[in-house]
């Protein structure tokens, strides 16, 4: 039986890597009309290679299995498209929001940069169209949009550039890719995958199930104090036990701002594929067993692929399976 908001994934979690504590408290058992908007995701935990990993690897950055018989690419932007939230930000007088405005609109021709691959044998949940086992993934170090752009006719949107590759057909690997930019000194990372269950974050949840959270504030008070200063039960459940942080497969999004699903062209709301974060853990502890304390790296614990979405915020990656065509669209958050 397919539940609500239910993802395309294994039965039950088999990926373990012990990143994940248990939850605070089972939200089920205390919460039971919350089951049914359970789903799965995997968390990537990616962590910087000591060493190269191979072309072919799954992976963060580094060298991807591309083909030496097909360039580079490039993203070109002749005239920026306009933005919903440029017109807003105009009418702001600070400097940083216009540099931003003007970094939007700015024409450019630059090399995309490899971010996540992926092969089929380890993550044959992916939507893979007939023939590829290679998911490739490469985005514009340009900022390009501000919050949301949506074109499913191609695999292009916001600045991204998604592949679906047969690793057979690369006989030779390109050797000179995405040239280094100076603003992401980025760090190729292996992953370290594993399997949880999810909620929707409370802005996601039905009215009654949004109205019951606020009973969880001494779940929480007893299970974990906080600070005085706490937002409270809604903040807390949707931080602390609804949608984990950090890159991940599947599963609900952390929204940074509002809830923005795209619809695809067929007219079907789109599913979320992947999430792209800036900080991979944003409160150790609680989605996190690793302390950040006796490490001397602690940048390279928050922030180990180096790479910056919005402004230390997420890209996500969403997907409509139409027939043999998998479209695709991008949405970047900002705080």
């Amino acid at each position: 039986m397919s539940l609500v908001g239910s993802s395309p994934l294994i039965a039950e979690p088999k990926r373990v890597s012990g990143r994940t504590p248990p939850r605070l408290f089972d939200i089920e058992k205390v919460m039971p009309a919350i089951k049914p908007y359970r789903r799965k995701a995997i968390r990537l935990h990616p962590t910087r290679a000591t060493a190269p990993l191979p072309s072919n690897a799954s992976k963060m950055g580094g060298k991807f299995h591309w083909p030496s018989s097909e360039p580079w690419p490039y993203c070109s932007e002749s005239d920026p498209p306009p933005d919903p939230g440029i017109a807003q930000a105009e009418d702001d007088t600070s400097e940083e929001l216009q540099q931003a405005v003007n970094e939007i609109r700015r024409p450019h021709s630059t090399a995309y940069q490899a971010m996540v691959q992926l092969r089929r044998d380890e993550f044959p949940e992916l939507p893979w169209p007939p023939g590829s086992d290679l998911f490739q993934l490469l985005w514009c170090p340009s900022v390009h949009m501000w919050g949301n752009s949506l074109d499913t006719k191609s695999s292009q949107s916001s600045g991204a550039r998604i592949v679906w590759r047969r690793e057979s057909t690369v006989r030779a690997v390109l050797q000179t890719q995405s040239p280094r930019v100076p603003r992401f000194p980025l760090h190729e990372c292996a992953f370290e995958p594993e399997d949880i269950f999810e909620y929707p974050q409370s802005v996601e949840t039905p009215p009654a199930i949004e109205a019951a959270i606020p009973k969880l504030q001494g779940w929480f008070d007893a299970l974990q104090p906080r600070k005085a200063n706490d937002p409270g039960a809604e903040w807390r459940y949707s931080y602390d036990i609804a949608a984990s942080p950090g890159t991940k497969l599947f599963g609900w999004a952390q929204w940074v701002q509002a809830v923005e699903i795209p619809t695809c062209g067929c007219g079907r709301e789109m599913k979320l594929l992947l999430t792209c974060a800036s900080d991979e853990s944003n409160d150790p502890g609680v989605w996190d067993t690793v302390s950040i304390e006796p490490l001397t790296g602690k940048e390279d614990f928050h922030h180990p692929f180096g790479f910056e979405w919005g402004d230390w915020s997420n890209a996500y990656v969403f997907y409509c399976a139409a027939g043999h065509r998998i479209n695709t669209a991008t949405i970047v958050q900002s705080s």
